[in-house]
């Protein structure tokens, strides 16, 4: 092969989930959950509540949930030197077994969730640049690669992950920072609630966690406005053990759907149509027209059977119009599809504003910028 040649390597590191594979696939050769791996090293020792309400508030559930993520948005006491270690192993894994490839011939697109937390973004460049020898590295957010896998350059995009749902505008395939918004009702919230309803039902601790995430994933789901009441004192037969049929959809809408909070909560605790419906408030009246007619949701949680007709019907009644809403491919295919068409394109000028190469990067000539940076580069050049 020749030096100028290289794999182009999408790279998708999630709390939970991992996905790789090369530019131009369908989809990832590689999507394996974090707790696949040993996460001893991970040093995760502290995990916020948010201001989550006391029933959800569980030590128990906490101190199995660390044992499952590979990071967390909280970094207190957070050992920077041996999660590179074991950020190191997992990804080495992953070329030489998974994708069969030398990390030293690869160029690297990392998809990374909008609020990434700087200290674990410089990790993940250091790992795949310093200790496994990248050629380069780019990173781009999650939001804009999902607006590009729905075959659009601009949206509303609503991503129901395990930590936060956020709501993120993208314009022309730049994010609108000052108008994102989060809020902690997502998958983790879901968990914990199911968590707690099992643990009164008897289910042995050394598997509750585990027993939760099979229900969630193989039972739940969101029901539609009109089939309210349908179940509601029904059984069902899970594993030999009887669970209540509204667990099964009881806990996704009181999170995800419901809003019993007052307007002026922060943001954090409010239901995510409450803060789709102020985003589009907010924006400004020459975006909101392109904006809300190409909205989208995204995430491992809304994959949920039933959330997404449900989430955009409450949206609709929200807010008291037609709102289009656009199908996308994810933030992976489309980081797939940008990385096999722009990026290997010479002409390309989105390479060079964002492009980390190896030997700059190691001669001290380069260094990782977060999106703030990015943000007063671009002023600056264009005064």
């Amino acid at each position: 092969m020749s030096n100028w040649q290289y794999y182009p390597v999408i790279l998708q590191i999630g709390s939970r989930t991992i996905k790789a594979g090369f530019a131009g696939d369908a989809t990832p050769i590689v999507h394996i959950s974090t707790n696949s791996y040993d996460l001893e090293d991970s040093q995760i020792k502290n995990i916020t509540d948010h201001a989550l309400p006391e029933s959800v508030s569980l030590e128990t559930h906490i101190s199995d949930e660390i044992n499952q993520l590979l990071w967390s948005y909280d970094l207190i006491d957070w050992d920077g030197n041996k999660f590179e270690n074991l950020l190191e192993r997992i990804i080495h894994h992953i070329h030489s077994c998974e994708l069969l490839v030398d990390s030293k011939r690869c160029k690297v697109l990392v998809v990374e969730p909008i609020f990434f937390p700087t200290p674990l973004k410089k990790a993940v460049a250091k790992v795949l640049l310093f200790h496994l020898h990248a050629k380069s590295v780019t990173f781009y957010p999650e939001p804009i690669m999902s607006v590009v896998g729905s075959g659009s350059n601009r949206g509303i995009v609503i991503d129901m992950g395990w930590n936060y749902t956020t709501i993120t505008p993208v314009y022309d395939l730049r994010m609108i920072y000052n108008l994102s918004r989060s809020t902690t009702r997502a998958g983790r919230l879901i968990h914990r609630d199911l968590y707690k309803k099992f643990e009164d039902l008897g289910v042995p601790k050394s598997d509750l966690f585990q027993f939760t995430e099979r229900f969630v994933v193989q039972k739940c789901y969101c029901r539609d406005t009109e089939d309210k009441d349908r179940g509601y004192n029904e059984t069902i037969d899970f594993e030999n053990i009887e669970v209540p049929d509204r667990f099964r959809y009881e806990s996704i809408e009181n999170v995800l759907i419901r809003n019993d909070l007052a307007s002026d909560d922060d943001h954090e605790n409010q239901s995510p149509v409450t803060l789709v419906v102020k985003l589009l408030n907010e924006l400004n009246i020459d975006l909101r027209g392109a904006l809300s007619s190409k909205t989208l949701l995204t995430g491992g949680v809304s994959e949920v059977p039933g959330l997404k007709s449900r989430f955009y019907k409450e949206l609709e009644k929200a807010c008291g119009q037609n709102i289009e809403f656009i199908q996308s491919l994810g933030p992976w295919k489309g980081a797939s599809l940008y990385f096999s068409t722009v990026l290997m394109s010479s002409s390309s000028t989105a390479v060079a504003s964002t492009e980390l190469h190896r030997d700059k990067y190691l001669n001290r000539e380069s260094f990782m910028r977060d999106w703030t940076d990015n943000i007063y580069l671009s002023a600056a050049n264009n005064i």
